[in-house]
């Protein structure tokens, strides 16, 4: 079980950081995952197989319901003087093993990002991506409309 890190020191005091700073480094050496402790995960989001080799950037946010493979990266651009600008992942997102979201990039509700795609621009809502650089593969509307 993967220990939520996220927004734990934004209002603590210090004996609240180092234990979130504590929890980071025990996620990193357990499960050899490094998520940043300003990234936002619901509680309703899956990681499957303790989430290992993920790397989520501190500013990242992950919307609710996503299932969330291993060696997924949420990076930021890094780019000198516009801050670090890190990935919003939608609702009800599938991020496949390996995938790599690079950037400010938005990736829509109910998308697909399939395994080691890289994406570094946004993703619209209900589409499978794949590739490198990601580009859409499938539109899933029809499909989950289809469903009873």
């Amino acid at each position: 079980m993967l220990i939520a890190t996220a927004n734990l020191t934004s209002h603590l005091s210090k004996r609240g950081q180092y234990f979130g700073q504590m929890l980071k480094y025990f996620n990193r050496i357990v499960f050899a995952c490094d998520i940043g402790l300003g990234c936002y995960i619901p509680r309703s989001c899956k990681f499957f197989h303790a989430g290992l080799g993920c790397v989520f950037h501190e500013n990242a946010k992950v919307g609710e319901r996503c299932f969330i493979y291993p060696g997924v990266v949420l990076g930021a651009s890094g780019r000198k003087g516009e801050g670090h600008l890190a990935p919003i992942i939608g609702d009800d997102v599938v991020l496949c093993a390996g995938a790599k979201i690079l950037g400010n990039v938005h990736v829509g509700n109910g998308s697909i990002v399939a395994a080691n795609a890289v994406v570094i621009n946004d993703v619209p809502e209900y589409v499978l991506v794949a590739g490198v650089p990601a580009s859409i593969r499938k539109h899933l509307e029809n499909e989950i409309r289809e469903k009873p």
